[in-house]
This record gives structure tokens, C-alpha cells and sequence, in this order.
């Protein structure tokens, strides 16, 4: 958490009075950016199923997919004189410490409500110490149980503490996705998911944070030794995008 911003998640437990003003708060602010994007589907003639829409198979608004999918907000101002609060979907949620952010909107303290751009790529916004925003009661991932959720977390925490004793939360070059991954490189480090074969380790899966693996084979330039992750880009889960070298620039650059 930034100074002057409050990060609340949306299914992050509060029990106490400060913290449930805020969750009052934003729940206010909540509700006026649901009645806004409600409004923005019926004034299209469309209808907002609800979520009987999501067990059928017609398909959901691109508005009602991001009420459902929000999964946190940020609070911007000095506390209780907040001057907006930003709500974003954020991609990875469980999953990593990391998690990208992939679609937000701005609603500001009198309740007008607008959708902002969100950059891609290398230059994708990442939000850090994001293991205070899960509850394992209620994951956001689906498929896993509450045990398995429970696993996932403590693995999350682990990864957190270990991007805080890097300072990777403080560091202004690491809160885009490009810029982490080099911060991380300067320590020979990435974030990594496992390769799993499936069964109940699949459900807890996360990713790490371990040590860059070197090669002493293949070509590199200028004598510089080539990675695993450089070698094996099109295979990696996470650099499934990159199918060609323009995919592989927008990555990394």
C-alpha cells in the first residue's frame, strides 16, 4: 500500500471498526458503480441477467463480466476524504503475488463513475503484497476447496514476504510486469508456475519466486549465456503469447 492510497480486496475479512467504516464505505461506492454500469447495458437495450446469466449460455455484457470479476479497490486521499476509488480486475488473483491489472474504473467521491484505460504487455500495471486481499473462504479462483485454497495462500504469503525483503513493493520500475521481471533478474530471480502433471497439486499451484536456471550450451551474443526462460519462451506457460517475435517484443520491452 502506497501513502494516501487504501487497497481494500473484495472478499477481504475486517473485523475491525476502522476497517469495517471502510468496507461500509466502498460498499456505498460500490453500489453507484453497479446502478452506472447497469444503466450502460439497458441503455443499449440490453438486459443484466444477473447471475442466472452465468449458468446459461448466453453470454454476459462486457460490463457485467467486470462486476463480477472485480476483485479489488483502491482508495485514493487521506483517509476518510478519499477523492475517488479505483476498482480493478486484476488478473492472476491467487495464483501469483503479482497479479496483473487488465480492466479498472474510476469512480470518484460524488459517484460519477468512468472506465480507464489499462496498459498491456511489458507495460501492464502489477499490484504488490496482494496476499492481505485473499480469503481463503472465499477464492477467487475456482476449483480448488477451502483446504486447497488455504495451501495456496500460505504459498502467496511466502512469495509476499519475499518480494517485500527485496523491496520489490517499493521500487517504482517494478509496479509494471516488464519492470518487475528485470528488477528480479538484477537478483537472478522470476516469478515461475510450476510444471505440474495435474491431480490435487494442480488445485494449489502458485507461482514462486526461485533462481534463474543457466546454460552452458546454445548460442548468445557477445559471449552473454542464454537463460532457460530465453531458450524456452514459446514453451513456458506464462510466455504462451509469445508465438511470434512481435508477441516476444510487446513482452519484453
Amino acid at each position: 500500500m502506497q501513502a494516501g492510497v487504501t487497497v481494500i480486496g473484495r472478499h477481504e475479512e475486517h473485523t475491525e471498526v476502522s476497517d469495517r467504516y471502510l468496507v461500509d464505505k466502498v460498499s456505498q461506492v460500490s453500489s453507484a458503480l453497479h446502478d452506472h454500469l447497469v444503466g450502460l447495458v439497458q441503455g443499449r437495450g440490453e438486459e443484466w441477467i444477473g447471475p442466472r446469466g452465468f449458468l446459461s449460455e448466453r453470454k454476459p455484457s462486457p460490463e457485467e463480466s467486470f462486476w463480477e470479476a472485480w476483485g479489488a479497490v483502491a482508495c485514493l486521499g487521506p483517509w476518510d476524504r478519499w477523492s475517488g476509488f479505483m476498482f480493478m480486475e486484476l488478473e492472476g488473483l491467487g495464483l501469483t503475488s503479482a497479479p496483473t491489472i487488465v480492466e479498472q474504473w474510476w469512480v470518484t467521491a460524488r459517484g460519477a463513475a468512468y472506465k480507464l484505460q489499462c496498459p498491456t504487455g511489458s507495460k501492464a500495471m502489477v499490484m504488490h503484497q496482494t496476499s492481505r486481499l485473499l480469503n481463503w473462504k472465499k477464492w477467487p479462483i475456482k476449483g480448488p476447496n477451502k483446504a486447497q485454497a488455504r495451501a495456496a495462500l500460505e504459498q502467496i504469503l511466502k512469495v509476499d514476504g519475499q518480494l517485500e525483503e527485496l523491496s520489490m513493493h517499493a521500487r517504482p520500475d517494478a509496479f509494471t510486469k516488464g519492470g518487475l521481471t528485470k528488477a528480479l533478474r538484477e537478483h537472478n530471480l522470476r516469478l515461475v508456475m510450476p510444471k505440474l502433471n495435474g491431480g490435487a497439486h494442480k488445485m494449489t499451484a502458485t507461482y514462486k519466486l526461485e533462481p534463474i536456471p543457466k546454460v552452458s550450451h546454445g548460442y548468445a551474443p557477445y559471449g552473454i549465456e542464454l537463460d532457460v526462460e530465453d531458450m524456452e519462451a514459446n514453451r513456458v506457460s506464462q510466455d504462451a503469447a509469445w508465438t511470434t517475435l512481435d508477441g516476444a517484443i510487446r513482452e519484453r520491452v
